[in-house]
């Protein structure tokens, strides 16, 4: 099972996600943590979502970047497994990855990690960010930014057996079987 949790800023995507991980699967849970750490307030961010984990049998696996190849090394076969979150994976492949600034190649490694992910895994949890309906234009990088994450979440619903968008904590169900 396939599951894609968008939504804006502090919508409720995150709870909304583990506790679908938790219906989902007792066996083993795997938190994929995608954040670049970059400072103190990420880190605080960081112990506040691991704070929310605890106790609820989840191991924690870093993936800023490289998704395909954590997945091969650190995510067991048959676990069911919360991504968190598809933005920051995107962006730190377009703009921390070495030989960064590629979009073509930022996505092809985004949509590789999460074919990865789908195919090892008996359960995914995506959490995607939705930063496309606000209207507004921004600067070139930020829309090059935009139009990659609107790639890899396009693959990841497609791919998804079921689609919830967030909208003030209440999910509103998109696609498939509903949870």
């Amino acid at each position: 099972m396939v599951v894609v949790v968008y939504g804006g800023s502090a919508c409720g995507k995150s709870a909304f996600a583990e506790k679908n991980v938790l219906g989902l699967s007792e066996g083993k849970r795997v938190y994929i943590a995608t954040m670049q750490i970059t400072d103190e307030e990420c880190v605080r961010r960081v112990d506040r979502h691991r704070a929310m984990r605890a106790q609820k049998g989840f191991s924690t696996v870093e993936a800023p970047r490289d998704l395909a190849g954590v997945v091969a090394r650190e995510v067991p076969a048959g676990s069911t497994v919360l991504l968190e979150c598809l933005g920051n994976l995107t962006a730190n492949e377009l703009f921390i990855h070495e030989g960064g600034g590629n979009p073509e190649e930022a996505v092809k490694r985004v949509k590789a990690g999460l074919a990865a992910l789908c195919e090892k895994a008996e359960n995914v949890v995506i959490v995607a960010n939705d930063v496309f309906s606000d209207g507004v234009a921004y600067e070139d990088l930020t829309e090059l930014y935009i139009r990659c994450l609107a790639e890899v979440t396009g693959y990841a619903t497609a791919r998804a057996d079921s689609v919830y968008q967030m909208v003030c904590g209440i999910p509103i169900h998109k696609k498939g079987a509903v949870l």
